[in-house]
This record gives C-alpha cells, sequence and structure tokens, in this order.
C-alpha cells in the first residue's frame, strides 16, 4: 500500500470511533444529570464521557466502558496519525511541525483518565493540548489557501469555545450535551475534510514526481 493511503486512516478511525461508541451507548445502564434513575443512554441529556465511567450515574455497572475507551483510544491514534500528515505534506517550518505532531498525537489521551485522574483536570489539559494543534493546523491551511476549510476549522474553534461558555454558565448547563455532541461531529468531519485534502495534494506530488 503506497505511503499516501496512510492519510486516508484516520477516516477510517473516526468511523470505527463512532461504531464503538454505539455499543457502548447501547450497553450504557443509565442515569444522567437530568435524571439519575433513567435507563439508558440519553443523547439529549448524557456527555460522551459518561460513557468511559465504570458505572452509571444510576449506580449500575456500566458494561459499555471497555468499549467508550477502546474508542477513545482508537480516535486518539487517528488524530495522532492525522497530526503527523499534516505537517509532512504542508510546509510549516520545523517548530510549528514538532509542536503540531506532538500536541496532536496527545490531544486526546488525557480523555482516556478522566475516570480515575478527573473530568475537569483532563478536560483543561487536553484543551490547552487542543489549542497547539488547532493553531498549527489553521496557520498550515491558511498558508495553504485552503480557506473554506480554514473557515470550517475557525467554526470549530467557536463550537469549543461555545461549550465552555455551556459548561460555566449553570443556565446552560443543560444545553450542553447537545452542543457537545454537535461540536463532535462537526469537528471529526472536518478532520475527514481536511484528511482527504491532503490524499489528493499527495496524490498530485506523487504524479509530479512520475
Amino acid at each position: 500500500m503506497q505511503k499516501r493511503y496512510l492519510i486516508l486512516l484516520p477516516i477510517a478511525g473516526i468511523g470505527c470511533f463512532f461504531g464503538l461508541y454505539g455499543v457502548a451507548a447501547l450497553l450504557y445502564p443509565g442515569g444522567s444529570q437530568h435524571d439519575t434513575k433513567a435507563l439508558g443512554f440519553s443523547w439529549r441529556h448524557n456527555y460522551w464521557c459518561n460513557l468511559l465511567n465504570e458505572t452509571g450515574m444510576n449506580g449500575h455497572p456500566n458494561p459499555g466502558q471497555p468499549f467508550a475507551l477502546a474508542a477513545m483510544i482508537v480516535l486518539s491514534f487517528s488524530l495522532g496519525l492525522f497530526w503527523f500528515s499534516l505537517p509532512r505534506l504542508i510546509s510549516t517550518g520545523f517548530v510549528p511541525r514538532a509542536a503540531v505532531h506532538l500536541s496532536g498525537m496527545l490531544v486526546l489521551i488525557p480523555f482516556i483518565f478522566i475516570p480515575w485522574v478527573g473530568h475537569d483536570i483532563m478536560i483543561y489539559l487536553s484543551g490547552l493540548v487542543a489549542t497547539i494543534a488547532m493553531t498549527g493546523t489553521l496557520t498550515a491551511l491558511f498558508l495553504q489557501k485552503w480557506y473554506r476549510l480554514f473557515t470550517l476549522g475557525i467554526f470549530c474553534v467557536l463550537l469549543m469555545i461555545v461549550n465552555n461558555i455551556f459548561y460555566h454558565t449553570i443556565s446552560l448547563l443543560r444545553y450542553l450535551p447537545i452542543v457537545q455532541k454537535i461540536s463532535f461531529v462537526v469537528f471529526l468531519g472536518w478532520i475527514c475534510f481536511v484528511a482527504l485534502k491532503l490524499y489528493h495534494l499527495a496524490r498530485r506530488h506523487t504524479s509530479t514526481k512520475k
């Protein structure tokens, strides 16, 4: 398999992530901040992070946790591969390239440790690392004149800010699970679009060399 096809692996990984998280959601015993006695996973009231806990918020064991952890590991690897490929195909300079490499590969690792270390600490740590990765990515897209992808990336950043506003505003907190899921889908969709663009760029480079 030619190296350029490795650029498409993050898309496959994202698809696998959604599949594993779907299984984890089906196995989640129930309970949310809205109703701790509820049965099953509520797409309206539960957070992604609820699936990572050993027990549901209703106090019952969560058999879906291994699938949720596997989903996060797959997604972490996929995004790490994406951020490894991007600076190699788009010139950003050595220091920005190294920053994007490192931060991109670490951006979701803190999520895996949420059940053991603590939710807020890991969320803030992941947010800090994601800021570095996103800054490098947006800079690269702008320099490459991929303005549509750059604009969509800015929209993803705005969604992250909205998530933080909702998280720290009591009156808006009940809407956060929905906003969080929308943000996740938009962000991962953006990653897929950029990966496809990188793939076509790599194809052009290969054709030129021939």
